[in-house]
């Protein structure tokens, strides 16, 4: 019962928050200003803002709540600079710059302070130079990963930092692996299958490697591969031809694999049921009407095909030729079709599987 009152309370509050009038908001920022908590009167003042962005209150309120949290923000810059840590002083430099634009985009311009800024730019400048030698030491040790991520904090600090833009691309390019998806060996004799299954592969993994998720992984383009292949290789292609591809494409992976133990299994059922057809009637004498069932027999035949075979698939090293990493597994695939040579004479509702004396006779039946 608490569980459940406490929960009506809340979507109570939050039903009130987003029914609040910009006035409202405006001077509950207000308030929660005055009492210390910055961070709520700059969500209030935010709110009563995206209600009404000309409300002069709203935005007086958003400038004073956020000018708070500036303060405590370069305070924590501050600190970090006192203690000697110059990094994290650069860090929480980049997240206040980032706050700068999002109260700038709101309409509300903060007050300028040339001397915290003046302070703010010798720690970006030297959180941004220690980057720099980090990443060139590095880069230098054959780490060119972790030297694009300095060289990328020492960017976001100072664009323009000396030489930094051309060793982001460099570091970019060292770091980043390129793998080509070939053709699979085919064993099924399926004329096309193995070009189909390597396009399918592409076509998924273009979605799902991005820059976003897979940061150093790029696919050689589907063209360039095809451009590459002998009419031969499209469909069986040795370790040794694949390698000597991958290193022509500038690949350092390449996937290969075998589509092999083709089988299928099929077989044919034939049935017959009975087909009702509704007749109406008219009595040339009374005029009335009478309803009756004309049984008839449908035949049809079903087919049905279970087509197997087994996959394997390997990422394998150009340089080495050593495998790093191996799949396979059965996969299958069924078709069921049904088709007759039935044609009802006339209008396709007069047909039915039973009639309504069956219907109430046996329900199951009828169901069935």
């Amino acid at each position: 019962m608490m569980n459940c009152r406490k929960f009506a309370l809340l979507a109570l509050a939050l039903c009130a928050i987003s029914c609040a009038s910009p006035e409202k908001l405006s001077q509950k920022s207000r308030d929660s200003l005055t009492e210390g908590k910055a961070q709520e009167a700059y969500d209030d003042a935010s709110r009563a803002l995206e209600k009404d962005p000309t409300f002069v209150p709203a935005q007086q309120a958003l400038s004073a709540a956020a000018a708070a949290l500036v303060r405590q923000r370069e305070g924590s810059i501050k600190a970090a600079a006192q203690g000697g840590d110059t990094l994290l002083a650069g860090q929480r430099i980049v997240a206040l710059d980032r706050f700068r634009h999002e109260v700038a985009v709101k309409g509300v311009p903060l007050p300028p302070d040339t001397a915290s800024e003046d302070r703010e730019d010798r720690l970006r400048n030297g959180a941004a130079a220690i980057h720099y030698r980090r990443g060139i030491r590095e880069q230098n040790a054959g780490s060119p990963r972790q030297a694009y991520l300095d060289f990328l904090a020492t960017r976001e600090l100072v664009p323009g930092f000396r030489d930094v833009e051309s060793r982001v691309e460099k570091t970019l390019e060292l770091s980043t692996m390129r793998v080509a998806i070939l053709p699979f060996q085919d064993e099924t004799a399926l004329d096309g299958l193995s070009r189909d299954v390597a396009d399918e592969i592409y076509s998924e993994l273009t979605r799902r490697v991005t820059r976003s998720n897979f940061q150093f992984t790029q696919l050689v383009e589907r063209s360039d591969v095809n451009n590459r292949l002998t009419v031969a290789e499209l469909d069986r292609m040795s370790l040794n031809d694949a390698l000597k591809v991958g290193s022509d494409l500038g690949a350092q992976v390449v996937v290969i694999g075998r589509l092999y133990g083709l089988r299928t299994d099929g077989h044919v059922d034939r049935y017959k049921d009975p087909i009702y057809r509704r007749i109406t009637e008219v009595d040339d004498k009374t005029g009335e009407s009478r309803t009756r069932y004309e049984e008839g027999q449908r035949s049809y035949v079903v087919r049905q095909r279970t087509v197997s075979l087994s996959w394997e698939m390997q990422l394998v090293d150009v340089a080495s030729g050593r495998i790093l990493a191996t799949h396979s597994m059965p996969v299958s695939s069924r078709a069921r079709t049904a088709y007759t040579d039935y044609v009802p004479a006339d209008n396709l509702d007069d047909y039915s599987l039973y009639t309504p004396d069956l219907s109430k006779a046996d329900p199951q039946k009828a169901k069935q």
